[in-house]
């Protein structure tokens, strides 16, 4: 990953160093994290989704249970690139990889679902996103009366696969 280096007037370094000691994180991956949200909202479609609020927000962070393989391969990982991987930029990065990897199975099983419901894949992907399985009628008919959120083509661009 290359690495940046930027200026900021002192006023603007102090709060940075607070907002990462409130996050129990390091300033410059604070700093990693705001500078890529920024870049994510500039260029929409671009980069995987900025999340709807900040870091430190009133969003849970995710655990990891301790002493867990799980939790030693993150710590692991951590350690090897100085401590400035953030612990929930890792878990988006494999949800990213694991989404990537699975996107031909995904959008096989959208469709599936489309023609199971008499859907769009635009509904489809509604009622995938905005709905609890096992669905029934009422979600189906909910779902035909939703603005869509993400259309096919920007599924699979989104995936890699378009």
């Amino acid at each position: 990953m290359p690495k940046l280096s930027i200026n900021v007037p002192a006023a603007y370094e102090a709060a940075l160093v607070e907002w990462a000691n409130e996050q129990k994180d390091k300033k410059a991956s604070l700093a990693a994290q705001l500078v890529r949200l920024c870049l994510e909202a500039r260029y929409p479609g671009r980069f995987p989704a900025a999340p709807p609020i900040l870091p430190g927000s009133d969003r849970p962070s995710p655990t990891i249970p301790q002493g867990t393989l799980l939790s030693d391969l993150i710590r692991m990982s951590r350690n090897l690139e100085g401590g400035v991987i953030d612990t929930e930029a890792l878990l988006v990065q494999a949800l990213t990889d694991h989404f990537a990897g699975q996107a031909s199975k995904y959008h096989t099983k959208i469709c599936a679902l489309t023609a199971q419901h008499g859907l769009n894949f635009e509904q489809a992907y509604v009622l995938l996103t905005r709905r609890t399985y096992p669905y029934d009628e009422t979600d189906v008919e909910w779902a035909k009366q939703q603005l869509p959120v993400l259309s096919e083509e920007q599924f699979l661009q989104y995936l890699g696969q378009a």
